[in-house]
């Protein structure tokens, strides 16, 4: 695990492979209501979501956390 101070905040850095089948899933779900959060603030904002950086990098990490997840469930059966 990867460690990084950032001011007075030491932030620890895990790889997805790392994460438990608890963690994968609850970062998952976050991940999808962070997305819908971009999507409800853009429209309400009149802004498109669709090409923003943020949103790209949410839909990728989705997409990794869902496979990660995925492949843990499947090495279990």
């Amino acid at each position: 695990m990867e460690q990084k101070h950032y001011h007075q905040f030491k932030i620890e850095i895990m790889k997805i492979t790392e994460l438990s089948i608890a963690d994968l899933k609850a970062a998952y779900d976050f991940n999808r209501e962070y997305i819908q959060e971009i999507i409800e603030t853009s429209t309400k904002n009149k802004v498109g979501y669709e090409h923003t950086e943020t949103y790209r990098e949410s839909l990728k990490l989705g997409d990794n956390l869902y496979h990660a997840l995925l492949n843990k469930i499947t090495k279990i059966n």
